[in-house]
Protein backbone atom coordinates (compact mmCIF):
# COMPACT_ATOMS: atom_id res chain seq x y z
CA UNK A 1 0.00 0.00 0.00
CA UNK A 2 2.82 2.44 0.89
CA UNK A 3 4.63 1.47 -2.30
CA UNK A 4 1.60 2.18 -4.49
CA UNK A 5 0.91 5.52 -2.79
CA UNK A 6 4.57 6.52 -3.14
CA UNK A 7 4.55 5.45 -6.78
CA UNK A 8 1.49 7.54 -7.62
CA UNK A 9 2.89 10.53 -5.70
CA UNK A 10 6.30 10.15 -7.44
CA UNK A 11 8.04 9.92 -4.05
CA UNK A 12 11.33 8.50 -5.31
CA UNK A 13 13.26 8.35 -2.00
CA UNK A 14 10.48 6.30 -0.41
CA UNK A 15 10.35 3.94 -3.40
CA UNK A 16 14.14 3.48 -3.27
CA UNK A 17 13.95 2.83 0.47
CA UNK A 18 11.21 0.22 0.09
CA UNK A 19 13.03 -1.57 -2.74
CA UNK A 20 16.32 -1.53 -0.80
CA UNK A 21 14.60 -2.88 2.33
CA UNK A 22 12.98 -5.70 0.36
CA UNK A 23 16.29 -6.56 -1.34
CA UNK A 24 18.08 -6.75 2.02
CA UNK A 25 15.25 -8.86 3.45
CA UNK A 26 15.52 -11.32 0.56
CA UNK A 27 19.31 -11.54 0.97
CA UNK A 28 18.99 -12.23 4.71
CA UNK A 29 16.39 -14.96 4.14
CA UNK A 30 18.56 -16.55 1.44
CA UNK A 31 21.52 -16.58 3.83
CA UNK A 32 19.41 -18.15 6.59
CA UNK A 33 18.13 -20.84 4.23
CA UNK A 34 21.69 -21.63 3.08
CA UNK A 35 22.87 -21.95 6.67
CA UNK A 36 19.88 -24.11 7.63
CA UNK A 37 20.45 -26.34 4.61
CA UNK A 38 24.09 -26.83 5.59
CA UNK A 39 23.05 -27.75 9.15
CA UNK A 40 20.36 -30.18 7.98
CA UNK A 41 22.47 -31.89 5.29
CA UNK A 42 25.96 -32.74 6.59
CA UNK A 43 27.24 -33.45 3.07
CA UNK A 44 27.22 -29.71 2.34
CA UNK A 45 30.50 -27.97 3.19
CA UNK A 46 31.35 -24.28 2.98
Amino acid sequence: NYFLNANFARDEPLIIGIVAFLAILILVFNLLVDIAYAVIDPRIRY
